[in-house]
């Protein structure tokens, strides 16, 4: 068993959560998807209806990915 790569996916993950900025495209873990309007140190802002000026707030350990290619994922594709 390669006990490395957990720890390379940890590091990027945490690399990932660390970088989190205003205006990044985020999905959550539950598959909610949205621009960042603020960031703190353990939490982030994302904005989910226009129209209506609707903010969530989640923990950034609740943030899947960035980007595009962060809602096209399966999170179970390794498994």
């Amino acid at each position: 068993m390669d006990e490395s790569k957990p720890s390379q996916a940890a590091a990027k993950r945490k690399e990932l959560l660390s970088a989190l900025k205003k205006g990044d495209k985020v999905t959550t873990v539950g598959g909610i998807i949205g621009p960042i309007i603020e960031t703190r140190e353990t939490e982030i802002t994302v904005k989910v209806d226009e129209t209506n000026n609707v903010r969530m707030h989640f923990a950034r350990w609740a943030i899947r990915g960035v980007g595009e290619e962060a809602k096209t994922e399966d999170p179970n594709a390794n498994r």
